[in-house]
């Protein structure tokens, strides 16, 4: 082979030889190892493989070519598994070579096709390397909400300075246009920086003056912060102001809520609260809905909204009581402007609700994740998921980790916020408590306990 080659190549200087003998000895088609590799992927995937699946991302992540960024990229877009998604993402953080990194930043920068990008923004975020820095910023201020959303949470996780910038521009773009997401803007302004500042203009006075020498906190250094208020609404549910004015409010109305709480050390058994939505009652259920109907009723006009209240069958139910769509009660499948009539007509669907049944979580948050439009989700519940699916005939119950995971799965496209608050009450509430932080930690949100 060493002959041939010479004989073909007598006018090369010995650097061009080099390289040419290296062409000559490189391991078999280097060009076209990635379409073999995504027919494996494919393969794998259709067969519901995993460990397949994995071999083949690992190979197309280690050659890391245009071509096998782009069989990553499209898979993550494809596939419903989610593990699979997970381990597409893991493999897209890994590429070494220029090329295929190149290419991540060009499929995030552009394109049709939205599940592609934001499968490029959350690889993205997993990286470390300069040229995935800039493309996360390049897209900050898409008119994509998802992809949006996508960016930002990749730049919070991302704790560059220079992201704090750029997202004061967005802010002051948005901040007075009503859903145009500015709340989840200001909220990562708040994670990024530590700081709690009420407007865009007051951003850009402090940035001016501080961003030269203003060092970032670590992260989790915003839990002392008060609050933002940019482009959210004033409204507070159990105390904690509402980072955007497009909410769904999931509230679980299972059995459970019917128990009733010890009143906090320090404060009366009843007494102590004012309004028109007040209650004494420390049964969960009338606290949830008394909450509710406050937060309703101080939703700012241009604020939208919806409601679905949920809980589940028992796995011993039969026919249509199985069915956990028929323990699912919704105000409205789209969000509603928080208009005098819309609220007054959310404040009767409130007072309709009972609790009963068991704790169908996944399923819920899933049912608002399809909500058109919205950005975040305050989901209220007082246990640990208790629902179970059809498979084979059989009927399975669901593992906290599987309905977390399958959460992640619905989210990992729209990329909404999830702000959890539970009702931890004195037993067993451990690994409610850690589902509950586990479901907002996955989307970016915030846990708060209800005492």
């Amino acid at each position: 082979m060493r002959r041939a080659v010479l004989a073909i190549l007598p006018g090369l200087g010995s650097l061009a030889l080099a390289l040419a003998l290296s062409g000559a000895m490189r391991p078999a088609a280097h060009a076209d190892a990635a379409p073999a590799l995504e027919k494996r992927l494919a393969r794998a995937i259709a067969e519901g493989k995993a460990d397949e699946a994995e071999a083949a991302i690992a190979d197309l992540s280690k050659l890391g070519s245009r071509a096998a960024v782009d069989a990553l990229v499209e898979a993550g877009a494809k596939v419903e598994s989610y593990d699979i998604y997970a381990r597409v993402i893991g493999g897209l953080a890994r590429v070494e070579n220029p090329e295929g990194i190149d290419t991540l930043c060009r499929r995030l920068r552009s394109g049709s096709d939205l599940r592609q990008r934001s499968v490029a923004a959350i690889a993205c975020r997993d990286r470390r390397d300069e040229a995935t820095l800039l493309a996360l910023l390049d897209v900050v201020d898409t008119p994509h909400l998802g992809l949006r959303r996508a960016a930002i949470r990749g730049l919070v996780v991302r704790r560059d300075r220079r992201a704090v910038e750029p997202l004061i521009g967005v802010l002051e773009r948005n901040e007075k246009k009503a859903g145009a997401g500015a709340g989840i803007v200001a909220r990562a302004l708040r994670d990024l920086t530590g700081l709690d500042l009420a407007s865009a203009a007051e951003w850009r006075s402090f940035w001016t003056a501080n961003g030269a020498t203003f060092e970032l906190p670590k992260a989790g250094g915003s839990e002392g912060a008060k609050e933002a208020r940019a482009g959210g609404t004033s409204a507070r549910f159990f105390g904690r102001t509402l980072d955007s004015d497009r909410i769904v409010f999931v509230i679980d109305i299972s059995g459970s809520m019917k128990a009733k709480d010890p009143a906090p050390s320090g404060r009366p058994q009843t007494g102590g609260e004012s309004g028109p939505f007040a209650t004494d009652s420390r049964v969960r259920i009338d606290r949830a809905k008394a909450e509710l109907m406050k937060v309703l009723s101080t939703l700012p006009p241009h604020a939208s909204f919806t409601i679905i209240a949920y809980s589940g069958p028992l796995m011993s139910a039969s026919g249509q009581d199985a069915d956990w769509r028929t323990w699912v009660k919704g105000l409205s499948p789209s969000l509603v402007r928080a208009s005098e009539a819309n609220v007054k007509r959310a404040l009767a669907f409130v007072q309709t609700l009972e609790a009963k049944g068991e704790t169908f979580t996944g399923n819920a948050v899933s049912s608002a994740l399809l909500v058109e439009g919205a950005d975040l989700i305050v989901l209220l519940s007082d246990g640990a998921p208790d629902e179970w699916i059809e498979e084979d005939g059989k009927r399975r119950k669901l593992g906290r980790d599987e309905v977390r995971a399958r959460i992640r799965s619905a989210n990992r496209f729209a990329r909404v916020t999830i702000d959890t608050f539970g009702f931890e009450g004195k037993d067993g509430s451990e690994p409610f408590v850690e589902f509950m932080k586990g479901v907002a930690s996955d989307s970016g949100g915030v846990y708060q306990a209800i005492d």
